[in-house]
């Protein structure tokens, strides 16, 4: 063989071993090629994550809690738009509304409205601004009735002689304006039992008792209040930040672990399996600590427990994060006393406080504790409460 087809062979031998590396290298896949592609498929995924995030969270997950959100801008009406005897009913109806009846006591039929009254409730009140109210739009009073017997007005208001309206007022027992609800929870139940605090278990109306875990008395007075058909707290001790706290297995130190403040909420309602919630007692310093208060709250998450902020103290956050970590929550409105011997005349204008709270934002929740003084003014002014169309409800139902 001559060097000449030697060189063109070797040269071709060349040409062929780079085609075949060309090849090879163009099958390796470009790594920054795919990092970007992978890169563009992540920013795809947020975008849509977060269009799914907005749906969901504009449709379905709305808080519902009147402190988050706004209440709902009431459509003014132009009266002056409407006809005469349309104004009149748009007035009638803001009549009823400011004297708080129900809307289930009112029944229109034709021309005829029929309302039914509380046995307390004075209807003579009632038939003489119905009356002023029809004058007003120049409208007559064509007949007035009273019927004694069946505790029944009849008025008709009319017009040229005319029947525009007639109402028909009747008294009922059993009727009661809804005037607000009130949740008053007594603290420190499990130090003693005595006759007071058997007349408080005995009052038929609802209140809710919170007992201490760990006293002597806790277990037995527990199964009491039970008996007695009264909803019951864990009334849990924890450690203030000026007071000394009584020392037991129960007791929470801001210090702790959170497996160790777990536990020990665990262990109180095991204790107390009926409890519906829990609510500090004492506990300054631990309701201020995020981390403590991070640990009891997701124990009482993890068992279906609400959690009552006493408020001991204003720099309590463990109200707002309850509401953060999704635990049913509320927080005490007023305390009834400042000290155990208060006069029966200062506990009941805690009262009437009270209930001024809840007439004008539709519920309170009051905090007292098993002394005597309070114990008789409640069983003196709760009936007098219910009777003026308050509603003394368990704790339970102003969680939210």
């Amino acid at each position: 063989m001559t060097k000449r087809s030697r060189r063109t062979k070797s040269t071709a031998k060349k040409k062929s071993t780079r085609k075949s590396y060309s090849r090879k290298r163009s099958r390796q896949p470009d790594w920054r090629a795919s990092l970007f592609r992978v890169f563009r498929i992540l920013i795809v995924l947020g975008v849509l994550a977060f269009l799914i995030y907005l749906i969901v969270h504009k449709f379905w997950l709305q808080p519902s809690d009147s402190l988050l959100s706004p209440e709902p801008e009431q459509q003014t009406v132009n009266l002056n738009s409407l006809p005469k005897d349309k104004r009149f009913d748009y007035q009638i109806n803001e009549l009823f509304r400011r004297h708080e009846l129900l809307d289930g006591w009112i029944n229109r039929t034709g021309k005829t409205i029929k309302v039914r009254l509380p046995v307390d409730f004075s209807s003579i009140i009632l038939v003489h601004e119905i009356i002023n109210l029809a004058r007003d739009f120049d409208y007559e009073l064509l007949d007035s009735r009273e019927n004694i017997a069946l505790r029944q007005y009849a008025v008709q208001i009319g017009h040229n002689g005319k029947l525009l309206r007639k109402f028909i007022l009747k008294q009922e027992a059993g009727l009661k304006r809804n005037r607000g609800r009130i949740a008053i929870i007594i603290d420190d139940f499990g130090y003693a039992d005595n006759e007071q605090i058997n007349k408080l278990l005995a009052l038929p109306q609802i209140i809710t008792c919170a007992v201490i875990p760990g006293l002597p008395r806790s277990k037995s007075i527990y199964e009491e209040i039970r008996n007695h058909g009264k909803p019951t707290l864990i009334h849990m001790p924890m450690e203030a930040t000026n007071e000394k706290v009584e020392y037991s297995d129960y007791t929470i130190y801001a210090s702790m672990t959170g497996t160790e403040i777990a536990r020990r909420v665990r262990k109180a309602i095991l204790d107390f399996p009926e409890s519906q919630g829990l609510n500090n007692h004492m506990g300054s310093k631990v309701t201020a600590d995020a981390q403590a208060m991070k640990a009891v709250l997701n124990e009482l998450k993890r068992h279906g427990k609400f959690f009552i902020d006493s408020k001991t103290r204003n720099a309590s956050i463990g109200f707002q994060l309850a509401r953060e970590l999704k635990v049913p929550t509320a927080a005490r409105d007023i305390f009834l006393e400042r000290k155990r011997n208060d006069s029966k005349d200062y506990l009941k204008k805690k009262l009437k406080a009270v209930a001024k709270i809840a007439e004008t934002t539709g519920s309170a929740i009051a905090i007292g504790h098993p002394y005597n003084n309070t114990i008789e003014v409640l069983l003196d002014q709760i009936p007098k409460f219910e009777r003026n169309g308050f509603d003394f409800v368990a704790v339970s139902e102003l969680v939210k």
